[in-house]
């Protein structure tokens, strides 16, 4: 940062819950539940300050992110073990699963292969918008939506009105 003092701007972010779950002379853990963009370095300053002392995050441990948690996860070694076998593709979850909080439109043959091409889509004819109305795309609105086809992920796209553009192709 060439030496310089970063400046970050004050937002509303929301904290759901903020459980003090060991305390000593020169140390707390805080369990925190908050929404998307809370920076924590920033909370704990801001805590810190507002008991006219210092303070900072000696270890940060995210313990879930949307419906990911670590009841679910593989640590690298276990990953790596299973690499060496078959069973990789059992312990693994889908991309969708990733995706499942954006609305999903199923494509026909030929609007898969224009997206898969980098081509934006073009739903002008009724039955199409329709079909972008009916997964909850609100045409005055920019959404993301997952594309499928056969039941495979074509790519994250960006809906702008009836246009629909691809962000993300993949290669499945």
């Amino acid at each position: 940062r060439a030496g310089e003092t970063g400046e970050l701007s004050a937002r509303t972010v929301t904290i759901e819950t903020l459980d003090l779950i060991e305390v000593s002379p020169d140390f707390a853990r805080f369990r925190v539940l908050c929404g998307k963009g809370t920076y924590m370095r920033s909370l704990v300053r801001d805590m810190a300050q507002a008991l006219g002392t210092v303070g900072y995050i000696a270890d940060l441990r995210r313990e879930a992110v949307g419906g990911f948690n670590t009841d679910h996860a593989i640590s690298l070694e276990n990953l790596e073990n299973l690499a060496q076998s078959a069973r990789l593709d059992e312990a693994l979850l889908p991309v969708e699963a990733a995706l499942d909080d954006i609305p999903a439109l199923v494509l026909n043959e030929r609007e898969a292969s224009r997206l898969k091409n980098g081509q934006s889509l073009s739903f002008i004819a009724r039955p199409d918008v329709e079909r972008l109305r009916q997964i909850g795309v609100d045409l005055k609105e920019t959404a993301l939506i997952l594309t499928v086809f056969e039941g495979l992920p074509v790519a994250v796209a960006q809906t702008q009105g009836a246009n629909i553009q691809p962000l993300r192709l993949f290669n499945l």
